[in-house]
């Protein structure tokens, strides 16, 4: 009789057991295939990030080949002092049309240099990135921005100016925007904050009631496609240039 019941017990425990160990497989397969698919998941996110991130440097790069600016040698150079032009530009998110801010100076501006003026047959910015649209914005209009040694976009307000190829002017529609913060290079929205060690420049489009501005622009390895709009970025910390 207590022999019965012994077997009766581990027969019991042996069902228990394997009733356990079942249901632990079921538990880590599952587990394993839930990792599985997450695994899954998030290699596509990353393809798909970096099919989009190529495909923006091959825009920007196919961009820069149909916006390349082929110019004829001149005989002289137009220099600082030659007669005031007066451009106009398009807002690509208005479509309205506003005037451009000069590029030329008088032969009394302190900022006024023979370094200042580029070679209409060389543009040291080429590469699809911000600097190289600003050059071509302005080699468009006859204006060759020279060489600028550590010429990286945020330096243009400084490195620039200590040159001699540019001179900081007012906000206004057609010139020039420098700077490093958040807001203006489009890694945040902090006003302060640096976080691009190369900064940014772009082509002001236009100046809002509210004190922002408006530009166009590229962007360092795509960030930016070749001639993207944005709007309502804050001045704070940010320099105002024109060619010299």
């Amino acid at each position: 009789m207590i022999h019965r019941h012994s077997s009766c017990y581990l027969f019991l425990l042996s069902t228990l057991f394997d009733s356990r160990f079942k249901t632990l497989q079921q538990n880590q397969k599952e587990n394993l295939l839930k990792q599985k698919s997450t695994a899954e998941k998030e290699a596509k996110i990353a393809q798909a990030e970096k099919e989009k991130v190529a495909s923006a440097q091959k825009s920007a790069k196919e961009a820069y080949t149909s916006n390349s600016v082929t110019n004829t040698p001149s005989s002289s150079v137009e220099k600082s002092s030659s007669p005031k032009k007066e451009n106009t530009i398009t807002s690509s998110n208005t479509g309205t049309t506003v005037e451009q801010g000069t590029s030329t100076s008088s032969n009394n501006d302190s900022n006024n240099s023979t370094s200042g003026t580029g070679n209409p047959n060389y543009n040291p910015y080429a590469g699809g990135g911000c600097t190289d649209f600003v050059w071509q914005y302005f080699a468009a209009k006859g204006i060759y921005i020279a060489n600028i040694v550590n010429g990286n976009g945020g330096y243009w307000g400084t490195n620039g100016v200590s040159q001699g190829v540019l001179r900081r002017t007012n906000l206004a529609p057609g010139v020039i925007a420098s700077g490093f913060t958040d807001h203006f290079t489009g890694y945040g929205t902090s006003t302060t904050a640096r976080t691009s060690p190369y900064g940014h420049v772009a082509v002001v489009t236009g100046v809002n009631p509210d004190g922002t501005f408006n530009v166009q622009e590229a962007g360092y390895g795509g960030t930016f496609p070749w001639g993207n709009v944005r709007t309502n970025i804050s001045p704070e910390n940010v320099v105002f240039l024109l060619p010299n």
